[in-house]
């Protein structure tokens, strides 16, 4: 009886071990624009998101118009939500190959950067499974229906949920998904597709800057704008030999 009782001890132990293990893999906020929300799991009430926020199982994230945000899970995969978009973490499971990560888009358009993935990696949307393992892509689901899968590098397998379409989309790769499931597999131009992530990265940079400008100033009184003179007077120098003309601010 003693001996049962220390194994059910260690197996409780056990389980809860592997449950604290599966839990490792976090969601950290890497960049937020805008107008985003944050549902904690387990809650109705929709929150601001904020940069380093971590985001739990069950949690869900919105966009707003002109809006976006950036999430990394253990630093391995990086999420990038789009405006308008909305996305829940739904619960992790484990098997023997590994942990299974999901991602739940609900509508809206997400990039995903996994090239550095250990084991699987699930995108659900409300039609299908979009399971990968490491690869760079990007899924739009619509409020019409229609979902767009673009593959950038790897390889993707989308699974409709009622098991009527299942597709192994390569790099260089679109499916689109109709309301009524018909689909309609394309070649892309890859340099086309990367160059608007490489934009959108770029941009993210420069409103980095504009988010730090419009701290500083609001920082500064107006009296104190006011107040602002040159220190010193422009002076213009000689022309040089060579035609060129140093000026001096």
């Amino acid at each position: 009886m003693k001996k049962q009782f220390i194994f059910i001890i260690f197996a409780v132990f056990l389980f809860l071990t592997v449950k604290a293990e599966v839990k490792v893999e976090n969601a950290v906020v890497t960049y937020v624009y805008g107008i985003v929300k944050h549902k904690p799991s387990g809650t109705e009430q929709w929150n601001s998101l904020k940069l380093n926020d971590k985001l739990n199982i069950g949690d869900s994230i919105k966009t707003g118009r002109r809006s976006k945000a950036e999430i990394n899970i253990s630093g391995k995969k990086i999420i990038k939500i789009k405006p308008d978009s909305m996305i829940e973490i739904p619960e992790v499971v484990e098997n023997q190959g590994g942990i299974i990560q999901s991602l739940k888009l609900m509508f809206g358009y997400i990039y995903v950067n996994g090239k550095k993935i250990d084991g699987e990696f699930n995108v659900q949307t409300p039609k299908a499974i979009c399971g990968i393992r490491g690869t760079r892509y990007t899924l739009e689901v619509m409020k019409n229906g229609r979902e767009i899968l673009t593959v950038l590098a790897g390889r993707v397998h989308y699974g409709s949920n009622d098991k009527k379409i299942s597709k192994l989309i390569d790099k260089g790769q679109k499916l689109e998904v109709t309301k009524a499931e018909e689909t309609l597999i394309k070649s892309i131009n890859i340099i086309k597709e990367e160059s608007k992530v490489i934009k959108e990265f770029l941009r993210k940079e420069s409103e980095k800057i504009e988010n730090a400008v419009e701290e500083l100033l609001g920082n500064i009184s107006e009296e104190q704008l006011n107040n602002v003179r040159p220190t010193e007077k422009p002076s213009v120098g000689t022309t040089k030999k060579t035609g060129s003309v140093h000026i001096s601010w």
